[in-house]
């Protein structure tokens, strides 16, 4: 299917897949890594990657786009693999799985945002230098603005400046 048929409202990809495509950045997203109120890491003041290592992780697929920050993370501490992961980008599969277990869910923030507010989720403080990423509309660059998405890139930005 032809890829500029929509525009889209995300991460930045991948350079080699930007090719035709415009992206306008809207906000930084940070990595995050969330578990379930209560979990035996929660209140510690400082996580290692080594002891989230001793729980389930889940972890995001091969492709997609968080997928090398979050490798990079753990070759920068040591790591080359963790002994038990869920590879997943599922929203609804993380948010249960993780509330339901003491897997430790390695997603971006926004990901998780509701379930932080309401306390059904928490972030560990993981003692190490998290990545970001730009989060923000992608369109073609040959495709003329449509009402919808000139009313989307009036709203996304303010919305944005609302996030905590």
């Amino acid at each position: 299917s032809d890829v500029c048929s929509s525009d889209l409202v995300g991460r930045l990809s991948d350079p080699a897949m930007m090719q035709g495509l415009a992206f306008e950045p809207l906000y930084s997203e940070e990595i995050v890594f969330a578990v379930r109120q209560g979990h035996p890491l929660q209140h510690r003041s400082s996580v290692t990657l080594h002891d989230i290592a001793a729980y389930t992780v889940l972890f995001p697929i091969q492709g997609s786009i968080i997928r090398p920050d979050v490798e990079r993370l753990m070759l920068g501490q040591g790591l080359t693999a963790l002994p038990d992961t869920i590879e997943t980008v599922s929203p609804s599969f993380g948010r249960r799985y993780t509330r339901m277990s003491d897997a430790v869910w390695i997603t971006s923030r926004g990901v998780v945002l509701d379930d932080l507010e309401v306390r059904q989720l928490a972030l560990l403080s993981v003692s190490i230098d998290r990545p970001t990423g730009a989060v923000g509309i992608t369109t073609c660059f040959d495709t003329l603005p449509r009402a919808a998405l000139t009313r989307l890139r009036e709203t996304l930005p303010r919305l944005a400046a609302e996030l905590p």
